[in-house]
């Protein structure tokens, strides 16, 4: 199978393109800027792709650029995993800008796409756009993520396309942007407490690898509609306790905690999906993944 793959350097999107490759597709991984201006964690991904990725840098979503390589390369399947997230936990995030960078040149490039072949559009979507029925978006970013999926659908409806979208939680995992691991583990090397502000917080922690795997999966046998992958539904005192145990076994910190809950009105209490990943790739190790994780962390404190 061969497939067009948006998003490539970003933290999900370099661990997607790489279980794609490894379970056998042809993968066409774009990116917005010439590979040479990369820097830090983007830079790191890149260096990082499996080789039979196919990297073609310098060619934002819906460009002539991109379109053309559509037409060169004939996939059968078109990714959109990329998008405008700059400020995406802030209430003045920016939906209508966001929603025209991510659909920029949209009908062209599925017109593209029917016309070289293509058969199945995929968007990346995340747990803050609702369930498009009962939920409703839950931030400005996800109201962004909702819209683009809309129009997305729309698009490849008008070409008698299949359509599916895959909902994001909360990944984590080897080289994730600064975020909560980075923090406990930067706490945690100075033999300092780790404070946790939303200790009592739901959330669906998962690997970034077996999020990854359980994409490719789903994408290479086709499957039609939302792919709404879990990991752990847990607090996230629960989970910071979890990477703290983990931590303890393999380096001997302390990884101390505290408890100081504030601002847990600003999302809701709980963000689930239902359709657990474990079930699509039930060989896949979480031994093998927390090795992975804190071998990073210990890597990236070294730098």
């Amino acid at each position: 199978m061969r497939i067009i793959m948006t998003g490539a350097l970003s933290f999900t999107g370099f661990h997607i393109v790489n279980a794609l490759a490894a379970q056998g597709a042809l993968v066409y991984a774009t990116a917005t800027r010439p590979a040479d201006s990369y820097e830090s964690l983007p830079k790191m991904r890149l260096q990082g792709l499996a080789e039979q990725v196919c990297l073609l840098d310098n060619m934002p979503f819906g460009t002539e650029s991109f379109i053309a390589a559509i037409l060169k390369t004939r996939p059968d399947v078109l990714i959109h995993h990329g998008a405008n997230t700059t400020g995406y936990r802030s209430r003045e995030f920016d939906v209508g800008a966001a929603v025209e960078n991510n659909c920029f040149g949209l009908q062209d490039t599925i017109d593209a796409f029917s016309a070289a072949g293509g058969r199945h559009v995929w968007v990346s979507g995340s747990i803050f756009q609702g369930d498009g029925n009962e939920i409703p978006p839950i931030s400005p970013y996800g109201e962004s993520k909702a819209t683009t999926a809309a129009l997305f659908l729309e698009a490849a409806r008008s070409k008698s396309l299949h359509y599916s979208d895959l909902i994001i939680p909360n990944p984590f995992g080897p080289m994730d942007n600064a975020k909560l691991c980075d923090y406990l583990f930067d706490q945690w090397s100075r033999q300092q407490v780790a404070t946790i502000n939303t200790p009592n917080w739901v959330r669906d922690n998962i690997f970034v690898d077996l999020l990854a795997q359980a994409y490719a999966q789903s994408v290479l046998r086709e499957r039609r509609g939302r792919v709404a992958l879990s990991g752990t539904h847990s607090s996230m005192l629960s989970f910071s306790e979890k990477v703290a145990l983990e931590t303890r076994l393999r380096t001997g910190w302390d990884c101390r905690l505290e408890c100081r809950a504030r601002n847990e009105d600003s999302q809701p209490a709980v963000l689930v999906n239902p359709d657990k990943a474990i079930d699509r790739v039930p060989f896949w190790s979480e031994t093998k993944a927390w090795d992975a994780l804190i071998r990073w962390q210990v890597e990236r404190l070294s730098l």
